[in-house]
């Protein structure tokens, strides 16, 4: 009879240990929230060919939403139909996979931008992302590649 008094305490403890997320856990959760969102952003595409850096004005809104996971992200390009997925690297900062997205066509040519990776993070009030790609294009001959450095920053909508 005097076992059971002491095993009902011990039981719940070890229950209850085991019942709930841990505190880090809740804390990423509680970060990605606040980086949740939809945010007007501009800056540069960078392209290389023959060796010859150039850059030119980007603009697109980007749409950070919560993934399957606790520690996941999905980034929606919007002006380009693309989803990236990714993960929460701490309260501010995320890394993304790479993807291969269609662009759209040009006088009968076919274009992929196939996004090796990138990285973004929440500084201040604004949403800052980079991502490294490859624009592959064919035009019914060979196939060319230029790679691509996409960086964009700005505010939440």
């Amino acid at each position: 009879m005097r076992l059971l008094p002491t095993l009902v305490p011990f039981v719940c403890l070890v229950v209850s240990a085991c019942g709930g997320p841990e505190p880090e856990e809740d804390a990423l959760l509680e970060a990605r929230q606040r980086l949740l969102g939809t945010y007007d952003v501009t800056g540069s595409l960078i392209t290389i060919t023959s060796g010859v850096s150039s850059s030119q004005p980007a603009s697109e809104t980007l749409v950070l939403q919560s993934g399957d996971s606790s520690e996941a992200v999905s980034l929606a390009l919007s002006a380009l139909g693309c989803e990236l997925r990714g993960k929460m690297l701490g309260e501010h900062a995320f890394t993304l996979h790479g993807r291969s997205c269609a662009l759209p066509s040009e006088d009968s040519c076919t274009s992929t931008l196939s996004i090796t990776g990138g990285s973004g993070a929440l500084k201040g009030d604004s949403l800052e992302v980079s991502l490294e790609a490859q624009r592959i294009t064919r035009c019914g001959g060979p196939t060319t590649s230029r790679p691509i450095t996409l960086r964009l920053s700005g505010p939440r909508r």
